[in-house]
């Protein structure tokens, strides 16, 4: 299966991580496509807007707490884009406040979710996965 810029994508779907940590991106990634998802990324906020354009992704998981751009913003930005306005977006985040966790949910529509990272990156990495199979496995 391909894109519509030709793009080679998985039968399983395309996941695309925007995460500035490596050593949670990373084997997230690895996980994800060991589990049969082709998987993009961009470890900043500024080159996430091109890359989900260009990779037209099937779901987005974005870091809630980005060094170079507020996600939240990004996200709006996503919602106003043509190409991207559809995808559905998780969060991604180490904090386990409820504000973090509204401001998430409220930024979204009712199929935008947050994940709480857990201790280590293959634990975070699972349930991100097991999420990922649920949402893909229902739209």
């Amino acid at each position: 299966m391909k894109n519509a810029r030709g793009s080679v994508l998985s039968d399983r779907g395309h996941v695309f991580i925007v995460d500035g940590d490596a050593s949670s991106a990373d084997p997230l990634q690895q996980l994800l496509e060991g589990d049969g998802y082709s998987v993009g990324s961009a470890p900043r906020g500024g080159e996430a807007l091109e890359g989900i354009a260009e990779a037209e992704p099937n779901l987005v998981l974005l870091d809630a707490h980005l060094a170079d751009v507020d996600p939240f913003e990004l996200l709006e930005q996503l919602k106003l884009s043509e190409q991207a306005r559809d995808i559905p977006v998780i969060f991604m985040t180490t904090l386990d406040d409820s504000e973090t966790r509204l401001k998430g949910l409220e930024a979204g529509d009712v199929r935008h979710g947050v994940i709480r990272r857990v201790a280590s990156a293959v634990g975070q990495g699972a349930v991100a996965v097991s999420l990922v199979h649920k949402y893909l496995e229902t739209v």
